[in-house]
């Protein structure tokens, strides 16, 4: 059982999500750069329990990933979103007909009735398309 990191919103903001594989590598590849950043400095790093650190090994501040993210997205010339617009994909994945548990975990909510609130509009939607198939499959009999 992993205890709940101070800081997090709820227990359920700490959880294992699967990552495709290109993110992993991705990852390790920052890791191994990060480590190479702690040897250099020596005694002037600072441990702390988070992967994306300011170059000393002190957290970043929260809203660091947010100029960072214009600033990256600004770089390879798409259009400017926020991070918050990233949670598109949940939307994305209720449409897919990816079951609201899966996806209200994966957005680290602690109820799956506060993902059915804040993303009503894609649960209709999706349940919109069910009944096309389902009108659809009758038809066809």
């Amino acid at each position: 059982m992993i205890s709940r990191r101070q800081g997090t919103k709820t227990d359920s903001s700490v959880r294992t999500i699967r990552l495709r594989e290109q993110a992993l590598v991705m990852l390790k590849e920052f890791r191994k750069w990060q480590r190479k950043k702690r040897v250099a400095i020596g005694d002037r790093w600072t441990d702390c329990d988070r992967l994306f650190t300011r170059d000393d090994g002190t957290p970043i501040h929260p809203d660091s990933r947010s100029g960072w993210f214009r600033e990256i997205i600004s770089r390879i010339d798409l259009p400017q979103l926020s991070i918050h617009s990233l949670r598109q994909n949940i939307t994305l994945l209720l449409a897919a007909g990816i079951s609201l548990r899966t996806v209200s975990y994966r957005a680290g909510h602690a109820q799956t009735s506060t993902t059915a609130n804040i993303y009503s509009h894609a649960i209709r939607s999706a349940d919109e398309k069910a009944a096309e198939v389902l009108e659809c499959i009758k038809i066809r009999k």
